[in-house]
């Protein structure tokens, strides 16, 4: 091979290779390009807001009566006497149990993983009770009474709350809390002392023990418990929760209403005072709605 033919030979692979780098250069840049990885990360489900709600659960209603004879017009007080003899019972319980169900309005805070805010609900009881004592035959020295049964009912119409909460998520979804604040309850106790028996001398128209009272009262109480909820979606939660109440104690009195003939003087007359501690416990679930 000459000088100029291997001249020639050295120019063409040059270019031939020029070629094939410039052509592989066109074919990536034909190629697509893939978009770069982004992380797209959920936030967090937020607690803050106002919810309504609904409940349904079952309370157990504590009711303890005590019966005390009042002054009476008589030179012997016969119902101080018949406490003492146990013609009529110093204290009685009136416990009952039912369904319950009631709505919930409440607001939220939220800060990290505490939660906080307040509460109140309006809740629908019905619970009443009543126990019923009946004694023999007995005496107080030249006194003999006949069979007597003292009745007493207490009822809780319904049951409201105004408290605060405070809790902590153990999960993002999953809320702790305890909660505590006021009660209030429309409660309702009566008591009747009825003679027992079918002969004259055991009905009211001839015998001392005769008596009858009732009263009705809104109690203000306290009321104190916790429970733990759960956020199904973002603008939804269920719940379970306990709460303990207090309202304090239903006072009223038992009248004379007998009409034997030494007694018809003083019917009307109050001779028995009842006194009632009303306390509960309700377990109770819900599911709320947050705005």
């Amino acid at each position: 091979m000459t000088g100029r033919m291997m001249h020639r030979f050295h120019l063409a692979a040059v270019a031939a290779v020029a070629v094939i780098g410039f052509a592989s250069v066109v074919s990536a840049a034909d190629l697509p390009v893939k978009a770069p990885f982004v992380s797209v990360v959920a936030p967090a489900p937020t607690w803050a807001g106002t919810y309504i709600g609904a409940n349904i659960g079952w309370d157990w209603q504590n009711a303890n009566s005590t019966n005390s004879a009042l002054p009476s017009p008589f030179a012997v007080n016969f119902f101080a006497l018949a406490l003492s003899g146990g013609a009529i019972p110093n204290a009685t319980s009136q416990n009952g149990n039912g369904v319950l169900g009631g709505f919930t309005l409440g607001h939220n805070f939220q800060n990290g993983s505490i939660v906080y805010g307040v509460e109140a609900d309006a809740t629908w009881l019905n619970i009443s009770k009543t126990s019923s004592t009946t004694t023999n035959i007995g005496t107080f020295g030249a006194f003999t009474y006949f069979p007597i049964t003292t009745a007493t009912q207490t009822k809780i119409d319904w049951l409201s709350t105004l408290r605060a909460r405070a809790g902590l998520l153990v999960l993002p979804q999953t809320l702790l809390y305890a909660t505590g604040g006021f009660a209030v309850g429309r409660v309702n106790g009566s008591t009747s002392i009825i003679p027992m028996g079918s002969g004259p001398a055991e009905t009211c128209s001839s015998n001392g023990f005769c008596s009858l009272g009732s009263g009705s009262e809104t109690k203000l109480g306290l009321t104190i418990g916790g429970g733990a909820e759960y956020m199904l979606a973002s603008h939804w939660t269920v719940k379970i929760e306990y709460l303990y109440y207090d309202l304090g104690h239903l006072s009223y009195t038992a009248n004379e209403i007998s009409s034997a003939l030494f007694e018809r003087p003083f019917v009307g007359d109050p001779n028995l005072g009842i006194k009632t501690n009303i306390t509960g416990s309700i377990v109770r679930a819900g599911v709320n709605l947050k705005f």
